[in-house]
């Protein structure tokens, strides 16, 4: 099982981390292409779950950051990649490089690492999760990282969100695309930052989305 070899898993990383040969330009055009190519299939058909992503990028740091690596936004950024990549490898290695650099180095602080298993598997994934974090990402023992925990303390991606989020505001958007069917979405806070929200809210949700929204509104 995944948790008997989990001290093989994190080597597996180090070596894919640390051996890694980003000057592959041929290679990183196919991966745009391929991801370029699944936006333009994946948005047409699933128009509504884009538009739910797009909203809900609106009100929270994470749901902003998820829209920008996986939403609408996430198309217009792989375009660019890709002109910068037939118009300036070297500067577009360079960028990778960077990336993976601060991904070894002390400047990661505010990685997450996502874990998933049951309570004896996860204790004993800890340690080794704690070491790949503390001890191999890093550039030198006097700069050691520590793992922060972020139901504490704030992600240093989250004050980058809100002043992007603040900057962008609330406003009414149109996307065109060719599709034969088009979505229309609204939203708005429930919850504010910081509110507790009850595990019924859950049960509210499910009934909301199906039992009503569809049932209701999409197909009466």
């Amino acid at each position: 099982s995944t948790v008997n070899n989990v001290s093989n898993l994190f080597e597996l990383f180090s070596k894919i981390l640390y051996d890694a040969d980003l000057n592959k330009k041929e290679k990183v055009a196919i991966l745009f292409n391929e991801e370029l190519s699944l936006l333009k299939i994946s948005v047409p058909s699933h128009g509504h779950l884009y538009t739910n992503m797009r909203i809900k990028g609106r009100y929270s740091p994470l749901s902003f950051i998820q829209e920008k690596l996986y939403g609408i936004a996430s198309f217009d950024k792989l375009e660019s990649l890709q002109k910068q990549l037939d118009d300036d490898w070297d500067a577009l290695l360079a960028r990778m490089e960077n990336v993976l650099q601060t991904i070894l180095s002390t400047q990661a602080d505010g990685m997450v690492v996502n874990l998933t298993g049951d309570k004896n598997g996860l204790k004993s994934v800890e340690k080794y999760a704690k070491e790949f974090v503390t001890s191999q990402l890093q550039t030198s023992k006097e700069n050691q990282l520590t793992v922060q925990n972020f139901r504490e303390v704030d992600h240093p991606w989250a004050s980058k969100a809100r002043e992007e989020m603040d900057f962008h505001g609330i406003k009414d958007e149109t996307v065109i695309v060719s599709t034969q069917v088009s979505y229309n979405g609204k939203g708005g806070l429930m919850w504010k930052e910081g509110e507790k929200v009850p595990g019924s809210a859950q049960v509210v949700k499910g009934f909301l989305e199906n039992g009503y929204l569809w049932d209701t509104i999409r197909v009466k």
